[in-house]
């Protein structure tokens, strides 16, 4: 297949993506957005998103723009050859796009019907000590909406600190204070969104 046949279903898929700016207090200083993919796969999305985004980074951003994925690590955004700060989440069929001009920034999407029965397990595992208490002493019926809340604050702090899940202990308080649930979602999806202490 030639380069040309593979970019054009690329192409057309980008066209169908619907973009939706969003606002989480008191992070104003960051450029926000929900972005509605075509249905696919997890590994379509990804192919789907990093064809569109150059372009439409330059279309909201101006002047020149360098994007880079490298596996493992968090992508790396330049405008202007100045680093910026950037964070991608997929969940379902949808992406989670933050930007931020003088700090790191982590988001994090979740699809509350990903969530399965061991998310109080999850929880203690990977969460402070106090959300998991919180966690705990909840109706059934409610845990699902609150444990989305907390672990998607948890992963955008990670992600702004620049830190694996697998380091969730290391998480300051402070840290995690940095992260905020993101208000005006289509029903179902979770977000947060957390600003790093340092800068990019």
């Amino acid at each position: 297949m030639t380069a040309m046949a593979k970019a054009a279903p690329l192409a057309a898929c980008a066209q169908a993506i619907g973009v939706t700016s969003l606002h989480a207090p008191p992070y104003a200083a960051l450029t926000l957005q929900f972005i509605l993919l075509p249905k696919g796969s997890r590994s379509r999305h990804k192919a789907w998103l990093h064809a569109w985004l150059p372009a439409h980074l330059t279309q909201m951003l101006g002047g020149k723009i360098d994007l880079s994925f490298h596996p493992g690590s968090p992508p790396r955004l330049m405008q202007n050859d100045r680093r910026l700060g950037l964070s991608l989440a997929y969940a379902r069929d949808a992406a989670m796009l933050a930007v931020a001009a003088d700090f790191s920034v982590g988001v994090d999407l979740l699809w509350l019907g990903d969530i399965g029965d061991d998310d109080l397990r999850v929880a203690n595992d990977f969460l402070p000590a106090t959300e998991y208490q919180a966690l705990r002493c909840l109706p059934a019926a409610r845990r699902p909406d609150c444990f989305g809340l907390a672990w998607t604050r948890l992963e955008a702090a990670l992600k702004a600190a620049g830190l694996p899940l697998a380091k969730s202990n290391a998480l300051t308080l402070e840290q995690w204070h940095q992260a905020v649930p993101v208000p005006g979602l289509p029903p179902g999806y979770c977000a947060a969104v957390a600003r790093g202490l340092g800068p990019v």
